[in-house]
């Protein structure tokens, strides 16, 4: 319901309409139709931002921040690549003279020495470790730069966004997975230089 979609729009009691639908399984073709929709108009109007995130973000941070989601959790065990902690190091440094205000967003605990790190060049951070999964992505899609992990959360909310300029991770998946990531890399229009790697 907090997404606009009422709990009486689902069926609910059995039996269920049968219905002739052709099963789409993950893979490119799914990532394609998902990503298509989202960026939509009819589709975003559906999920317009809602709830109120006064209290958990500072007053000054209106006037926009970095937001950089963390994705560990159990997703370490799942998870067939994950973005290092070093590379979002990296990409916070390359922000903090674009604004002065940093919100972590992230599905574990944040241990102190990557706050520090992370928070260095900034005059203000949050670190939200503990925020449920609705404010979560209120905050991200209010961003005014938005750093995704290899994550569909952070990417719903990179493509529901109306402001952010978004950053996205280059590699998604282990090598198996690879091809998933291409309609990924069709919805950019530009990718980000790591100067760190031309020589």
């Amino acid at each position: 319901d907090a997404f606009g979609l009422g709990l009486d729009s689902f069926e609910k009691v059995a039996p269920y309409a049968k219905r002739a639908v052709e099963l789409i399984e993950d893979g490119p073709q799914k990532m394609m139709l998902g990503l298509r929709s989202l960026r939509q108009s009819e589709v975003q109007k559906r999920f317009a931002i809602g709830g109120n995130t006064t209290g958990i973000l500072p007053a000054e941070f209106s006037s926009g921040y970095l937001c950089i989601h963390v994705r560990r959790g159990d997703y370490v065990n799942v998870a067939s690549h994950l973005v290092s902690d070093q590379e979002f190091f990296e990409l916070a440094g390359k922000f903090a003279g674009l604004v002065k205000y940093l919100v972590v967003v992230s599905d574990s605990p944040i241990e102190s020495e990557f706050r520090q790190t992370i928070a260095a060049g900034y005059e203000q951070a949050v670190f939200l470790d503990n925020t449920d999964a609705f404010t979560s992505h209120c905050i991200m899609r209010n961003a005014r730069i938005l750093v995704c992990s290899n994550s569909q959360f952070s990417l719903i909310a990179a493509l529901l966004s109306a402001q952010a300029l978004v950053v996205l991770p280059k590699q998604w998946f282990g090598e198996k997975d690879r091809a998933i990531e291409a309609p990924i890399h069709e919805a950019c229009g530009f990718q980000l230089l790591d100067t760190m790697r031309v020589l």
